[in-house]
């Protein structure tokens, strides 16, 4: 189950989702700095440790 939450594709589509909320309200593109990605990348891990050990049977859409 975790290599699909936390597979490159997903994380990828996560990270994308957050860039273009945040670009759309804030006017700032995570794209001008590599370390957002891997902030994201660290923060949608331990995001899913948590809700992985509380939450069994989750979807992909309720983890995104």
């Amino acid at each position: 189950m975790d290599s699909t939450f936390l597979s490159q594709e997903n994380l990828d589509n996560i990270y994308d989702y957050l860039n273009a909320k945040v670009v759309n309200q804030y006017n700032i593109n995570l794209d001008t700095n590599e370390k957002y990605k891997k902030i994201v990348k660290k923060l949608s891990k331990t995001i899913f440790k948590i809700l992985n050990s509380k939450i069994k049977n989750m979807s992909i859409n309720e983890f995104n």
